[in-house]
């Protein structure tokens, strides 16, 4: 059996005080429409994205909901076993 379990959610101590809910470091990246890899802190309303990587689809940006450029934040790293 090759099941492993994820690692614990961040405590909430762990979590900012000015209300949480980030979703993506600004230093994570992204593949765009021309495939290139750009990070998340450099894109734009209307860039196109890849979300389905088995697919090949992209959808354009339309909003940045937790965008807060000076917010300091821990954030997990997820790893497939395909290393995905």
């Amino acid at each position: 059996d090759n099941l492993s379990f994820p690692s614990p959610a961040p405590t909430s101590s762990s979590a900012p005080v000015s209300g949480g809910g980030y979703c993506f470091s600004g230093a994570t990246t992204v593949q765009v429409e021309s495939g290139e890899t750009v990070r998340m802190s450099d894109l734009k309303i209307g860039d196109v994205v890849l979300v389905d990587q088995t697919n090949q689809v992209f959808e354009p940006i339309y909003s940045f909901g937790h965008y807060s450029p000076h917010i300091q934040a821990d954030y997990l790293r997820v790893t497939t076993v395909s290393g995905a």
